[in-house]
């Protein structure tokens, strides 16, 4: 097993994000290089982001530790995140994110999903807790 219950503390919100910020930035580069697509970039950091997402917000609910101190990070590492995908993007493409409307709407899209499942986190952990459930 790759993730035990014991080792989920230990997956925190910059572990995520260092995990996905270098798989990104390698995928982005091997796209850049191997493909004539000029988006390729953009899209590899786009789903990057969107893993980012749903492994942070997936491991959010098992977090025994400090709930709004784990949120807190996750939220600021995914705007660190957003910045330098749409940085090294442009920067190995050549375009600008402004020339590019089909993925400005799927970056807010993924923000407001991303906002939408820690919400959702959060009902669930309390309902369980008010439940007296222990997951």
């Amino acid at each position: 097993m790759i993730l035990s219950f014991k080792e989920l503390p230990q997956a925190n919100p910059l572990r995520q994000f260092v995990l996905v910020a270098i798989l990104a930035a390698v995928c982005m580069v091997l796209t850049s290089v191997l493909s004539r697509n000029p988006e390729a970039p953009w899209f590899v950091g786009s789903a990057s982001l969107g893993f980012y997402v749903w492994v942070n917000a997936v491991l959010a609910f098992f977090n025994k530790g400090k709930w709004l101190v784990y949120i807190g990070w996750s939220f600021v590492l995914f705007w660190v995140l957003l910045t330098a995908i749409i940085l090294f993007a442009t920067l190995l493409s050549g375009i600008s994110l402004l020339q590019l409307p089909e993925y400005q709407p799927l970056f807010a899209a993924t923000f407001i999903f991303y906002s939408c499942g820690i919400v959702v986190c959060t009902i669930i952990r309390n309902v369980a807790k008010l439940m007296e459930i222990h997951y």
